[in-house]
């Protein structure tokens, strides 16, 4: 499982966990192996397809290689 904490006043936290799929949820499920923590100003860029992936600043605690993975993202984020 992996805790994402997004910081600023439109932040929040959230959890990724995979087995068949990735489930996104705002409670833990099970044991939480990294967490990752970035700014709303950085979020809404990594979220949103930013091309400019050097800007991306992002604090991992845990697995680094698991977390590292965010700054290597060119993704929408859609909630349901």
């Amino acid at each position: 499982m992996l805790g994402v904490r997004i910081t600023g006043s439109a932040g929040g936290t959230w959890y990724l966990e995979w087995n068949d799929g990735i489930k996104l949820t705002e409670k833990p499920d099970g044991l939480i192996r990294t967490e990752i923590a970035i700014s709303q100003d950085i979020a809404w860029k990594i979220f949103t397809r930013w091309t400019d992936k050097s800007i991306y600043q992002v604090t991992v605690c845990g697995d680094q290689d698991l977390g590292n993975h965010i700054k290597k993202m060119n993704c929408l984020l859609i909630a349901s």
